[in-house]
């Protein structure tokens, strides 16, 4: 039977796996991502890349140019932040720096190919059978077995990985989303939509010359997703819905692992870990921070420990989202904010910038203070 060696393995191949592998590289320390498909891939996501993910794609890929960057993984470049109340336009600022989306599956298939092109090796197409944590063997359908000192489980909110070191979860939120011609649908920017689904949002994010229309159902809500997917596509003005595919996806909101390793030899990254915002829905920069993370806790004497104290910031900022996230949507505040919140553009700037750019983890009143003190 085939065997290979690393010092680490990397099942997924999304940012997380890829942030992890390139960092490897960077200290000549082995490495091989195992991925069950072949890229580039189809994947749901709405593709935010904040000011703080870019910041890391600038430590992650220091030579290339962002110019480039953006051409190759198919960035849309906007200003424009709405919120709405249903149908309601509630606030309309314009973010500064633009906001920034890319197509997910031209980002995945980038950063992998260059880790490809340093000489990473990558088995794509390749199934996991088994684990065997004890003896640290990753068991493929092929029948290939590849040996590891450490393991990075990147691969995904279902991670295979975490289920099989029976890793407690508590669910997972559900995302849908579809494409829709520019011609059809008439907006821009970057809108967000309440009270349109339960505890969470509705979105149109315009990228190019489609739109991106999505909504999240929160773990334990009680309602037809599909159904008021259809309906809020009705209430954008699209006459057919039902013509448009719907894509789904599990998303790990308010569902992060405090304790994000097992066995003292795997590290759970990215969506696998849980480390998505809770109030945006935000993943790609948490993906690339936990993988750089995992990555660079290998070079100390206790890894595991390690990347438990350094995701500190992480989930810092995860668990302060979490409660705001809580009391925005619980009914009386959410009434308040749409009725009021057209009265403070420059906060819906300023938050924008320090908590969904930055990484700012203060609560909302103390933002708010801290607002009124710089104005």
């Amino acid at each position: 039977m085939d065997k290979l060696y690393f010092d680490t393995v990397i099942i997924g191949g999304g940012p997380a796996g890829s942030s992890c592998a390139l960092t490897l590289q960077d200290h000549d320390l082995t490495s091989c991502i195992i991925d069950r498909c072949k890229f580039p891939r189809p994947k749901l996501c709405a593709g935010l890349l904040t000011v703080k993910t870019r910041q890391l794609l600038r430590r992650l890929l220091p030579n290339e140019s962002e110019k480039e960057f953006f051409m190759a993984t198919g960035c849309t470049e906007t200003r424009t932040f709405r919120l709405f109340d249903r149908n309601e336009p509630v606030a309309s600022v314009d973010i500064e720096p633009s906001i920034i989306m890319t197509e997910r599956s031209r980002f995945d298939e980038y950063l992998l190919g260059k880790y490809k092109q340093r000489g990473g090796t990558v088995l794509e197409g390749q199934s996991v059978n088994s684990f065997d944590f004890t003896h640290r063997i990753v068991k493929l359908e092929n029948g290939l077995e590849v040996e590891y000192r450490y393991l990075v489980a990147a691969d995904g909110a279902n991670s295979l990985t975490s289920q099989a070191a029976r890793e407690k979860r508590l669910g997972n939120a559900l995302c849908v989303e579809t494409e829709i011609s520019s011609d059809e649908l008439n907006t821009d920017g970057v809108c967000a939509y309440f009270n349109v689904v339960p505890k969470s949002y509705a979105w149109t994010f315009k990228k190019g010359d489609h739109i991106s229309v999505g909504m999240i159902k929160l773990k334990g809500m009680n309602f037809n997703l599909k159904e008021k997917f259809l309906n809020f596509l009705k209430f954008l003005g699209i006459d057919h819905p039902v013509s448009y595919p719907i894509k789904g996806a599990m998303l790990p909101m308010n569902n992060f692992s405090e304790d994000p390793t097992f066995k003292g030899s795997v590290l759970f990254a990215g969506d696998a870990g849980g480390f998505v915002d809770p109030l945006t829905g935000e993943g790609i920069y948490f993906a690339l921070k936990s993988g750089m993370l995992a990555a660079e806790s290998m070079l100390q004497f206790a890894p595991c420990t390690t990347y438990r104290k350094n995701l500190l910031s992480v989930t810092k900022k995860l668990k302060s989202d979490g409660k705001f996230a809580h009391l925005l949507y619980t009914p009386a505040f959410m009434r308040y904010f749409c009725k009021n919140i057209h009265k403070y553009d420059r906060f819906i700037r300023y938050f924008y910038t320090t908590h969904i750019d930055g990484l700012n983890a203060d609560g909302i009143m103390k933002t708010f203070i801290k607002y009124k003190l710089l104005s």
